[in-house]
């Protein structure tokens, strides 16, 4: 009688604890919406102009996306704003005490198109493979609309990835592209041409 009771409190015990585990996870991946401030911005259509890939990497300005209307977001934390397409809606992910990380969604979707993050401490990172190869056909260096350069890789794990670093050098904001194809691609390039920092 007393191993039957002992073995039924475990199993409640083991039960509850599986469930209460359950909770937490959901709870932790909930996604919030972050607070949006919205803004039209005219698409301009600049020429692209490569310089040759045997001294340098490619330099190109942004082409004209299929995104009529755009979105501004603003991170006051670490002064940065970038414009993104009203058809997207920006989902908190996780809350990081280092940064602000979060996912560019096309609404009505979970699908991420692209993510963001922020607080990136520089002095850990190595060298990014564009950095050790300007060079290569996979980096492209894009100008901003405030006269900076970022250097894109399109060979991040099928993906695309960019990173802004400070006017310090001590943090930096990284943008992934999950979904490539000829929009998204164009799209990645807007968004990345219209990013600044505001300090």
């Amino acid at each position: 009688m007393n191993q039957k009771g002992f073995v039924n409190i475990v199993l409640i015990v083991v039960i509850v604890t599986v469930t209460a585990i359950g909770g937490y996870f959901a709870f932790v991946k909930k996604l919030r919406p972050i607070a949006q401030q919205p803004t039209q911005t005219p698409i301009q259509t600049p020429t692209v102009s490569p310089t040759s890939p045997q001294t340098k990497p490619v330099t190109t300005t942004v082409q004209n996306p299929v995104v009529n209307k755009w979105k501004t977001f603003q991170n006051s934390r670490f002064a940065f704003q970038f414009e993104y397409p009203t058809e997207w809606s920006v989902l908190d992910k996780l809350d990081d005490p280092y940064g602000v990380n979060f996912w560019l969604t096309e609404k009505n979707s979970a699908a991420v198109i692209m993510d963001v993050e922020s607080g990136i401490n520089l002095s850990v990172m190595g060298v990014s493979y564009c950095g050790a190869y300007p060079q290569d056909k996979r980096c492209e260096s894009l100008k901003t609309e405030s006269d900076g350069y970022v250097t894109i890789d399109w060979n991040v794990s099928g993906g695309a990835n960019a990173m802004f670093s400070s006017q310090n050098d001590t943090y930096g904001v990284s943008f992934t592209l999950h979904k490539i194809n000829s929009d998204t691609k164009a799209i990645f390039k807007k968004v990345l041409s219209t990013f600044k920092f505001l300090k």
